[in-house]
């Protein structure tokens, strides 16, 4: 083989030593253990996932009976994933009549949640800076 050969060679050597390199690179990672599953169960049920669909199209009635069960859920279950959820949807919605109505917002402040890490710096929990 001359010294051409042996360039035109080297590139094909490479791409295969890269091709087995990334093999070996999925093999290892599909042999990694599984991540845990979360510590608490998804919100995601059946219920809360019609009422999410009411609720993105603009169902503020849809939109407070979600926030309502997901703040229910975070007081039973103490369930971080629900109390954000249900947040958001507050953030959301808070000034239509079915939230006024309702006093969600007073359950912010009722139900201490003020003190949680989620909701800490919620513009809730400094009415009046």
């Amino acid at each position: 083989m001359n010294a051409t050969d042996a360039l035109r060679a080297r590139p094909v050597r490479t791409l295969a030593a890269v091709g087995l390199a990334l093999a070996l690179s999925a093999a290892a990672v599909l042999a990694l253990p599984r991540a845990e599953p979360p510590r608490h169960a998804p919100v995601a049920t059946t219920h809360f996932d019609g009422l999410r669909v009411a609720a993105a199209n603009g169902d503020a009635d849809a939109s407070r009976r979600l926030t309502s069960a997901l703040l229910d859920q975070y007081r039973d279950r103490r369930n971080p994933e629900a109390l954000m959820e249900a947040m958001q949807w507050l953030d959301r919605d808070w000034d239509t009549s079915e939230y006024f109505a309702s006093r969600l917002t007073h359950r912010v402040f009722d139900d201490g949640l003020c003190e949680h890490p989620v909701v800490r710096w919620h513009p809730f929990c400094h009415v009046g800076e």
